[in-house]
């Protein structure tokens, strides 16, 4: 088996998809962190020309403690029929983890919950589970909600709620245009559309600049578009999707809360189902469920949840989080704060968020 750093994007790609990676594993999803301040390696073992494992990780410094974190989104990936690839793939992180000066590599696989083995397999290499922790504020959520788009469109319009198939059916024959497209001005669109979501339900939006390169990145060849949703010239309501092999996610939705009796967010939110089917797409993610597990009436966030899951979307919910961890003292430090004052730090900063961009569009 061998090893290596990977620095070809096809190459990449291809790999990630024949070990069933996801978006987040990809060559652009790196790329688009990069632009945030991460810095992307791209790990594949291999035998031969057989691609064996697979591991994206996003690196951040941290100037105060003079080390760095390491995260692996929805990785590693791996052969589960060969035993040995785990081991030799984790001793090789390790090492590297310590060139880099890592206080840990986190890992999130898109694994289901009920799979101990794999639990097992992860823990007996070396990696800390934190199996208590539902949330992350830095990494991706464990809860989410996938349409299923094997099916027929007849049969995706049957298995939603009744409520959302009649508000869906009111929107198409009513005072609503549709627009697609993948352009800047589009993003832009979107862009603005965010910000109102965010200043409603008090979320941080990133700034523009983010929006524009989503579609430099991940909008090439037909891999992604924005759908917006009119009435009378106004745009109401817009969704941001992109493709990975055969899977369509919904990256971003905002709306103009004043129209929404027109029904423009379940508009756009079924637009987007029918491009994923029309596109060859196997699933439709919905991203995080954006509540607990199990969710429960009054969980905060359980009013998303259940939206999507009136859409016909199935709850995945994922193993978790897994440290694999280099230098006892700065993680130690590094989960302290995060725990601590992560949540804190983002909530004001998304309440400060909106001030920020007054002042920015007033100058």
């Amino acid at each position: 088996m061998k090893i290596r750093l990977c620095d070809e994007k096809n190459s990449w790609n291809r790999g990630v998809l024949e070990l069933g990676g996801s978006l987040y594993q990809s060559w652009q999803w790196g790329e688009l962190r990069s632009l945030e301040g991460w810095k992307p390696w791209r790990i594949l073992a291999e035998d031969g020309e057989e691609v064996l494992g697979a591991v994206q990780i996003l690196e951040r410094r941290l100037p105060i403690l003079g080390v760095c974190v390491m995260y692996a989104p929805r990785g590693p990936l791996w052969r589960k029929s060969n035993p040995a690839v785990l081991p030799q793939l984790t001793d090789w992180l390790k090492g590297f983890s310590l060139k880099r000066r890592a206080a840990c590599l986190r890992a999130d696989p898109e694994i289901l919950d009920a799979d101990e083995s794999t639990k097992e397999q992860l823990k007996a290499v070396g990696f800390r589970h934190l199996h208590e922790d539902q949330w992350s504020i830095w990494n991706l959520p464990r809860a989410i909600m996938i349409v299923d788009l094997r099916p027929s469109i007849e049969e995706l319009m049957q298995r939603m709620h009744r409520k959302r198939r009649e508000h869906v059916r009111q929107a198409m024959r009513g005072k609503l245009e549709f627009e697609c497209g993948s352009s800047p001005e589009h993003l832009r669109d979107l862009y603005n559309l965010l910000n109102l979501t965010g200043e409603r339900r008090g979320f941080a939006v990133r700034g523009m600049e983010h929006f524009l390169q989503i579609g430099r990145i991940l909008f090439q060849d037909q891999q992604g578009q924005v759908i917006l949703a009119r009435h009378q010239g106004k745009i109401v309501a817009g969704l941001g999707l992109a493709i990975f092999g055969k899977n369509c996610y919904a990256l971003n939705s905002g709306s103009d809360w004043q129209f929404r009796n027109l029904r423009g967010s379940e508009a756009v939110e079924w637009k987007g189902i029918e491009w994923a089917k029309g596109s060859g797409c196997f699933e439709f993610n919905m991203v995080g469920a954006s509540t607990n597990y199990p969710p429960q009436e009054g969980n905060y966030g359980y009013g998303l949840y259940r939206f999507k899951k009136e859409f016909g979307a199935d709850l995945h919910f994922y193993i978790g989080y897994f440290d694999l961890v280099t230098n006892s003292f700065s993680y130690k430090l590094f989960t302290h704060v995060v725990r601590k004052y992560g949540g804190k730090a983002w909530k004001a900063f998304a309440g400060f968020m909106p001030l920020l961009r007054r002042i920015k569009d007033s100058k």
